[in-house]
């Protein structure tokens, strides 16, 4: 984007071992930097993930996760005045983990839905992530 950026997040995490359910919570701000180029500048962000998951076995886990997304400072330049966006989603998830002959595996899905919208595109989205460590 021709600018530069600086996100920082902090992430905590509480698993209950006797009742098998996790808490997760990773809150971050991105600071964003002037393009010189357009003479524009996006505003700084406060972004949120979080998951409530109950583990079911060591290797299975299901529950809800989600994220928020707010620009604490709108954009700026010659083509707006303060534009700020907004946007809230939440939906099923489901982490499960498997092992590929001796490689271990850990996956994840993940389906969302936006609501709460403003100044940006709506909608939906699904993830599938597979993790493989490195020997």
């Amino acid at each position: 984007f021709n600018r530069w950026g600086l996100d920082t997040t902090v992430a905590f995490t509480h698993l209950n071992p006797d009742s098998g359910l996790e808490l997760t919570a990773a809150p971050g701000i991105t600071f964003n930097g002037n393009n010189r180029d357009t003479d524009y500048r996006s505003g700084d962000e406060f972004h949120l993930e979080f998951a409530a998951m109950l583990h079911l076995s060591e290797k299975n886990a299901i529950g809800v996760s989600g994220y928020h997304y707010q620009q604490i400072s709108g954009d700026t330049g010659s083509a707006t005045s303060d534009f700020k966006g907004r946007v809230t989603a939440l939906g099923p998830a489901l982490n499960f983990n498997f092992n590929l002959g001796k490689l271990p595996v850990y996956g994840k899905a993940k389906y969302f839905e936006e609501f709460d919208v403003k100044n940006r595109l709506e909608g939906r989205a699904a993830f599938l992530q597979f993790a493989i460590p490195l020997r």
